[in-house]
């Protein structure tokens, strides 16, 4: 599977089925879950978080930045002579690469002709 047939095209209500076999177990012990539940235990994960709803606490809230607005930092870029300013967060996105070719299926092998005829003129 080639890496450029990812697409970030998985809606956050959409649901995704583990194999079994997946490593580690990634996502807690539920192999059916929401992209949005994924989504959320992985930033919950990465600002040390038990769950997502600790961030709405007061003691938490600084660390939505990271996902949020984002944290005032300055970035030196490779071959880069001076610093940048700006503001850096962390986006996550889960892609999603089909194991079969998206070709359109006709209803009969005129349709395919046809439409190529059409396309033609």
């Amino acid at each position: 599977m080639n890496n450029n047939q990812f697409k970030p095209a998985i809606g956050e209500e959409d649901v995704i089925s583990l194999k079994n076999n997946s490593p580690d177990n990634v996502v807690m012990y539920n192999h059916t879950l929401k992209v949005r539940d994924i989504l959320t235990y992985c930033i919950s994960k990465i600002l040390q978080v038990s769950s997502f709803n600790d961030l709405q606490k007061d003691g938490y809230k600084p660390r939505t930045q990271w996902i949020n607005e984002g944290l005032e930092c300055e970035v030196l870029n490779i071959g880069s002579d001076r610093w940048k300013k700006g503001k850096v967060r962390i986006k996550i996105a889960l892609e999603f690469s089909p194991d079969e070719s998206e070709i359109p299926e006709y209803e009969s092998p005129l349709d395919e002709i046809r439409r190529e005829m059409q396309n033609q003129s």
